[in-house]
């Protein structure tokens, strides 16, 4: 209990400090902009301004900057990466005090676990983000139906889509109607779209798009048509994840149960660490790991069902 006390607290101080440096970064940078724009002159950074400048420069940020989009998170990737940090010192805090394990073995966890589930969790957020731009779907071919019947073109009507439709399917529609205004042609723009969202539902969009718009035909009838199946689909797609949400929740629960029972016995009896201090005990480990893995998988597998 002390040792979970003491992980809170050091957790508590880390956010202080963040936002407080969070807090600073924003004032001063609203103080240099106020004085640029009176005195039009060049606004001067603080030193965390810099650092941070430098920081989202470097190879990773830019890199991680695209998934963060993608996956619906407003933050920098300098703020998310000092979360990643927080975290790190958090669990190491938690697996050494409460479970008393070597720093060694300490610090290969942290450094494994917290890439790994920050790659799992930035993908989860962007299944999320694609699931939420296939809901928004259907009422799109629906608009586009109705807008290309009434005599628009396909460009007019991804405009008129963008003022119509809410987010995120305005906010990534967009980007592709203000290509289409500076000149770059509607082929090339939904290609690079369809190569760059992970959905099946979207690339038959696309396609269709491109296929009515080279070979002719009633564009406006096959939107309608896609729009009523895909909202049968979506019925359907209801009803089967109503049935399997308890094997999910399953796939889910065994891992956290089974840690949770280690750490139980542990509190109870101790001597986890000591499993850590021979070839025996550490492939005892390895072994729960990697049922753990592969029935946290299997159950995935068999409840992966998709319309």
């Amino acid at each position: 209990m002390i040792g979970l006390l003491v992980a809170v607290a050091v957790f508590s101080f880390c956010l202080m400090i963040y936002a407080f440096i969070q807090a600073y970064s924003d004032n001063k940078q609203k103080k240099g902009q106020m004085v640029s724009k009176l005195l039009s002159q060049r606004t001067y950074l603080s030193w965390s301004d810099t650092l941070v400048k430098r920081l989202e420069q470097t190879e990773w940020a830019i890199g991680l900057s695209p998934k963060l989009t993608r996956s619906s998170i407003s933050i920098s990737a300098v703020e998310y990466m000092l979360f990643l940090v927080v975290i790190g010192i958090l669990l190491q805090l938690i697996l050494t005090l409460l479970l008393g394990l070597p720093w060694w073995l300490v610090l290969t966890i942290v450094s494994t676990l917290i890439p790994f589930g920050s790659n799992q969790y930035l993908r989860f957020r962007q299944r999320a983000y694609v699931r939420r731009l296939e809901l928004q779907l259907p009422e799109m071919c629906r608009l586009l139906s109705s807008a290309i019947s009434a005599g628009l073109s396909v460009s007019q009507a991804l405009l008129l889509i963008v003022q119509e439709m809410e987010e995120p399917l305005s906010q990534e529609l967009a980007p592709i109607c203000r290509d289409i205004q500076l000149g770059a042609s509607l082929e090339q723009v939904l290609t690079d779209w369809s190569s760059r969202l992970p959905s099946q539902d979207f690339h038959l969009f696309i396609h269709s798009i491109l296929i009515q718009k080279e070979a002719g035909g009633d564009l406006g009838k096959v939107m309608a048509d896609m729009s009523t199946t895909l909202e049968e689909r979506k019925v359907i797609q209801k009803s089967i994840d109503a049935v399997i949400s308890q094997s999910r929740s399953t796939a889910y629960l065994l891992p956290v149960l089974s840690v949770g029972f280690v750490l139980m016995f542990h509190r109870l009896f101790g001597g986890i660490g000591l499993l850590f201090q021979s070839w025996i005990g550490i492939v005892i480990i390895i072994l729960f790991l990697v049922l753990q893995v592969i029935g946290f998988l299997l159950v995935k597998r068999i409840s992966a069902i998709k319309v």
